[in-house]
């Protein structure tokens, strides 16, 4: 026989798993290192060029004919200090770039976010509606085990036909199947909400829910537009992108002239000057390089940039529209159903078990009216996960909670 796994039961509401999720998700604490590495980028693209010093000093004294004889003061002696420039706005143009750069990779971190929060949710909400469905069918086959103890007495007493007991069996058999396959579509759920958490794989987490409804208030449909527009990360994080390889282009069009160099240099021995100090300057000659390929690479890169950010705003309204009519439907349909229903449905599958009990109805009668109660009972739950996973989906698709 295995040995059971010990499994400690973990209960969290929605905001105990939204804590939880900000803490301690693998996923984003790494990406927060991604927002320190932005920022050095933009420290690096803000430091100057070093300067650079050369020396150089004769190894042969031609006043005393040697070979390392005090060569520094008799020999010559070459000394220069040189600092170089980037000019035609290149170093402004590299730190625009770093900036808008960091502020891309803050999108990507909030649309990493926005990603595993809709994972997050959906799961929960799964977990939820599996515990119902759980409930449900624990409570169904107890009740069965019970009809099934009482059909084989009175088969054993010659009352009952074998078969009605046989179909019982099989119809439990059934209602396990059942609930196998909700345990099973569970464990997933819980095994994605457990590594969105951070929570131990021993640990069985069960999602507690408020007593009474969600309710929102769908704001109008072109506002909800607008302002995903302006504020969803991956619109933003798209909008940036374009921004970047606008800035881009101006850098690689700087980097068409060569930087400029300024030295100062010491020479003894060297020329007509005994002690020659001067100043001077350096400056490559674009003849043949004037950064043509980067040039034309980064218009081209713009092009396609401006091309996709268009088609990231279509696609995410799109989204919106689909979800908000989704969710829009969804909450009418929850809204249907009221606690006198639920409470017929109740009603139904204690009248059917005490009449059968009581042998008022048949087997078939029986059957029909349990398959009944399950089939609408199961209706209830998954139109509620329905209308939570809704209002979940406008809230991702919109980059906004609107509950």
């Amino acid at each position: 026989m295995a040995a059971a796994i010990p499994v400690d039961t973990l209960s969290l509401s929605i905001r105990d798993c939204e804590a939880l999720f900000t803490d301690k998700n693998p996923s984003i604490m790494a990406a927060k290192f991604d927002l320190q590495v932005a920022d050095a980028a933009v420290i690096t693209a803000r430091l100057f060029d070093n300067p650079t010093f050369s020396y150089s000093s004769s190894l042969h004294s031609p006043r005393s004919n040697k070979y390392l004889d005090n060569s520094i003061s008799t020999g010559h002696v070459d000394v220069i200090v040189q600092q170089t420039f980037a000019i035609a706005g290149r170093r402004m143009n590299g730190i625009k770039l770093s900036r808008i750069l960091k502020e891309r990779t803050e999108y990507s971190f909030r649309e990493l976010m926005r990603e595993l929060g809709y994972q997050m949710y959906t799961s929960a909400y799964l977990i939820y509606q599996d515990e119902q469905k759980i409930r449900l069918y624990n409570n169904l086959i107890l009740n069965f085990e019970r009809l099934i103890n009482a059909a084989q007495q009175e088969n054993n007493l010659g009352v009952l036909a074998r078969n009605e007991v046989i179909r019982l069996q099989a119809e439990m058999q059934s209602n396990r199947n059942e609930l196998l396959a909700v345990y099973s579509e569970s464990f997933q759920a819980q095994n994605t909400l457990k590594t969105l958490l951070g929570v131990r794989p021993q640990v069985y987490l069960k999602i507690i829910m408020p007593e009474s409804r969600p309710q929102i208030n769908l704001p109008p449909l072109a506002d909800v537009i607008n302002k995903a527009t302006a504020e969803r990360p991956d619109i933003l994080y798209s909008n940036k992108t374009v921004e970047a390889g606008e800035r881009n282009l101006k850098l690689q069009n700087s980097l068409k002239y060569p930087d400029l160099g300024i030295f100062g240099e010491y020479d003894n021995n060297g020329n007509a000057y005994n002690n020659y100090v001067g100043l001077g300057i350096s400056l490559g000659l674009p003849f043949f390089s004037r950064n043509q390929g980067n040039v034309s690479e980064a218009q081209l890169l713009n092009t396609r940039n401006r091309i996709l950010d268009t088609l990231q705003i279509n696609t995410a309204q799109n989204e919106i529209v689909q979800a908000y009519l989704q969710l829009s439907r969804a909450q009418l349909e929850y809204q249907r159903i009221d606690n006198t229903y639920i409470s017929n449905l109740e009603g139904l599958q204690s009248n059917a078990l005490m009449n059968y009990n009581r042998h008022y109805i048949s087997l078939l009668e029986f059957l029909d009216q349990i398959r009944t109660y399950i089939s609408a009972r199961r209706g209830v739950i998954e139109t509620q996960y329905g209308y939570f996973n809704a209002i979940n989906y406008l809230n991702f698709t919109s980059g906004q909670r609107l509950n």
